[in-house]
């Protein structure tokens, strides 16, 4: 069933399409300023938009300050993320932090780990970040993939996507569009 859909604007901002309606959120509303990187609903069914000025999340019509970030709220949001258990995932320039299913607050996961881009969760469940200095990494869980690496050590990560194959894709900014994925052995490949 589909119920809205939501569009960031580079501009700031959010817009929500619903049931032929379209309402507009901006500053005056509670929405941070600056572009919008990431919007996602989570399993509440709450509205999260992360831009370059901080965090909201959006439930009842009212635009909120999260729960547990209050130390970086208004840090820049890279990356917002909610993996198949539930859990909501954060990327900023401090860290990764996560918001587990059936909790109110974010907490540390890595601090000053080089910034994510994008994140993306395997058939396994595994989670994998796109990091703007090695390319890709495993965050979370066990993956055949995990023990795959570039040879080069500068590849800068910026989107993710794991396709109906469980080969990950990581596009890069300047180094091109790399699959990741197990040989008929079980060993990881990195292929440009």
């Amino acid at each position: 069933v589909l119920r809205s859909i939501w569009v960031g604007r580079s501009t700031g901002g959010v817009s929500r399409l619903k049931d032929g309606h379209v309402a507009n959120f901006g500053i005056a509303e509670g929405v941070p300023e600056g572009s919008i990187t990431s919007i996602v609903e989570d399993a509440a069914s709450a509205i999260w938009v992360g831009t370059r000025f901080g965090l909201r999340r959006f439930v009842d019509g009212k635009w909120l300050f999260p729960v547990g970030l209050d130390h970086v709220s208004s840090d820049p949001v890279d990356s917002l993320f909610e993996d198949r258990a539930g859990n909501l995932w954060l990327a900023n320039a401090r860290g990764l932090f996560v918001r587990p299913i059936g909790t109110e607050a974010f907490v540390g996961v890595e601090s000053d780990s080089p910034p994510v881009g994008d994140f993306a969760e395997d058939a396994a469940g595994a989670l994998w970040a796109a990091d703007r200095t090695r390319g890709f990494r495993l965050v979370k869980g066990v993956s055949r993939l995990g023990r795959a690496h570039l040879p080069s050590t500068r590849t800068n990560g910026a989107r993710l996507l794991v396709d109906r194959g469980n080969n990950l894709w990581v596009a890069t900014r300047g180094q091109g569009l790399l699959r990741v994925f197990a040989d008929e052995r079980g060993n990881p490949i990195v292929q440009h």
